[in-house]
């Protein structure tokens, strides 16, 4: 799935980040409750990960390192960083999800994915309005 957030009118990211579910619940869970019961999953997971970027964008330090040489170099060090900040706070909403629904279920950045806004956020402000 696709994704952006702006941390103020400066900065910001968007990205794709992975879905995996545990097959054995989804057979379990198919079983027990039909395949309909998948379609507020699919919500829930969506409103997760917005919060998870959202916690993980807040965490992370936008700014200008003036001591990185190359502007690949800034976007990987950002990459790390914020990669990092959405694996803590994935793990407490997987183990929420699990609770609540039984799925078990990782969702991950993918960081060659990952473009960080700077100097503008007006870029991704424009193409995901509910994301500010």
């Amino acid at each position: 799935m696709d994704g952006g957030i702006c941390k103020n009118e400066y900065q910001g990211v968007k990205g794709a980040f992975l879905l995996y579910a545990d097959p054995n619940d989804i057979k379990r869970i198919k079983e027990k409750k039909g395949t309909g019961i998948f379609r507020s999953f699919e919500t829930k997971i969506q409103e997760l990960t917005a919060d998870v970027l959202h916690e993980a964008i807040e965490k992370t330090n936008l700014s200008e390192d003036p001591f990185i040489l190359s502007e690949e170099d800034a976007q990987q060090k950002l990459a790390n960083e914020l990669v990092k900040n959405f694996r803590i706070a994935a793990a407490k909403a997987n183990k929420k999800f699990k609770k609540e629904t039984s799925l078990t279920i990782d969702i991950i950045a993918f960081p060659p994915s990952l473009v960080f806004y700077q100097k503008s956020c007006g870029e991704l402000q424009s193409t995901e309005p509910d994301n500010q």
